[in-house]
């Protein structure tokens, strides 16, 4: 049942995050379309670094997915009520909080100088205060991605994002028929869309699918937040670290460089994530199987399933190869010639992404069983010298030195969490035997 589960997730995720992929893509163009390049590479600047919001739940979400996974396993709906509700009160105290300290800094922060933009960029305050309000209010709504996860219906999370996407896509196209180049209208497109998702997900998903664990007043249990925050708080340290990592760069280039710079690095970017986001795909759904099988202690399961992912990272690795042979024609295509995308940027790129998938494959693994020991001390060794590495290589090397420098820490915590999920697997069956 585990496994048909998750290959039927992955089945449907393949369908519904291909057109999201496909979507992602168009959107450059169209968007590029509207926008210049200096104004594209501004707006993924600033949403690059508003989105930081979404890591500052304190790890509740996924805190919640494991929980109630734990919950459903062993079918106590009325505990899993409760995490559910605890989670929602405790992330729209959280939301409203951030909101408050916000518009406090605001008042004090010069958008201008920190993004090196200039001035001749009008409303840029009003498009940051825009895209904060939508994110803080989508930061607790989004948990329903992660209650979907739980029941092991990722695609469920993916076809909510998809329809995002759609919205998006359709609101730029209007966009570009009706007006000129706007950012803060690009701004609201973009925050708004997943937002009326979210609003629409709520009512279907309590009233129809979920309704024996959903949320209500009477259900919040302040005293399980330290277990879902236990769990929680180790999370929102490895995201918080992962963020400086992977989340940096965008300002890290625009700030060095120029944010014209920040739109053929986010490009090329976007062309080698679809690798990533489609290796996602199937490893998502192994996060709350495992959990499953580990609470079973099926190790037979889990090692045949990792086993599968090394192999179909040796594909994407390979596959990655070919999409650099294959850019400069791609690039044409897909955006035109009005931004050049060097071909030493997209080397750079595919070495990240193979070093990427990696560390997400047993990050997976290690999230699924709560085991964060390991990445507790490895992710915030890497965060640690990512930023001095990026500012060095670039020196070196241009935009593309810092995709080296996120490939070469990604690598500190992807090589300790593979050791790490050896060694778990040979106490398991330790255990196993020691227990018969």
């Amino acid at each position: 049942m585990r496994t048909r589960k998750v290959n039927r997730s992955i089945v449907y995720s393949m369908a519904i995050k291909g057109g999201g992929i496909l979507l992602t893509l168009a959107l450059v163009p169209l968007t590029l379309s509207y926008l210049s390049a200096y104004e594209y590479g501004i707006w993924i600047t600033i949403y690059s670094i508003l989105t930081w919001i979404n890591y500052f739940d304190i790890g509740l979400g996924n805190g919640l997915r494991n929980k109630l996974a734990e919950a459903l396993a062993i079918g106590d709906y009325k505990l899993g009520q409760v995490y559910v509700s605890t989670t929602l009160f405790l992330l729209a105290i959280i939301s409203a909080l951030f909101y408050g300290i916000f518009l406090v800094a605001d008042n004090f922060i010069d958008w201008y100088s920190l993004l090196n933009v200039d001035e001749s960029v009008t409303n840029l305050r009003m498009i940051v205060d825009i895209v904060m309000g939508c994110l803080c209010i989508n930061f607790s709504l989004r948990t329903i991605g992660m209650i979907y996860m739980a029941y092991q219906n990722a695609w469920a999370n993916n076809f909510m994002a998809f329809l995002g996407s759609v919205i998006s896509f359709v609101w730029i196209f209007v966009l570009t028929k009706t007006t000129s180049g706007s950012l803060i209208n690009v701004a609201v497109a973009f925050s708004v869309s997943p937002l009326l998702v979210y609003l629409l997900a709520y009512p279907i998903a309590f009233g129809r699918y979920f309704k024996e664990i959903r949320p209500r007043l009477s259900a919040i249990r302040m005293r399980y937040a330290k277990d879902l925050g236990g769990l929680g708080v180790k999370f929102f340290f490895l995201q918080l670290a992962t963020l400086i990592i992977f989340s940096t760069s965008n300002f890290i280039i625009s700030k060095v460089f120029s944010p014209a710079e920040v739109t053929p690095y986010s490009i090329a970017f976007r062309y080698f994530n679809v690798l990533a986001m489609v290796y996602m795909i199937i490893i998502n759904p192994l996060w709350t199987a495992i959990t499953d099988a580990y609470v079973r202690k099926d190790v037979n399961w889990i090692e045949a399933n990792m086993r599968k992912m090394v192999y179909v990272w040796l594909l994407f690795t390979v596959i990655s190869v070919f999409m650099v042979a294959a850019s400069q024609i791609v690039f044409k295509v897909w955006i035109g010639t009005e931004v050049v995308i060097p071909y030493n940027l997209c080397v750079a790129m595919a070495v990240y992404n193979s070093s990427l998938l990696w560390f997400n494959l047993f990050g997976c693994y290690c999230n699924g069983v709560g085991r964060l020991k390991v990445a507790l001390w490895a992710v915030p060794i890497a965060a640690i010298v990512f930023v001095p590495c990026a500012l060095l290589m670039s020196d070196w090397l241009g935009v593309s030195g810092v995709a080296y420098a996120m490939a070469l820490v990604s690598l500190i915590p992807g090589l300790a969490l593979s050791v790490q999920y050896v060694f778990d697997m040979r106490q398991l069956r330790q255990r196993i035997v020691e227990d018969r």
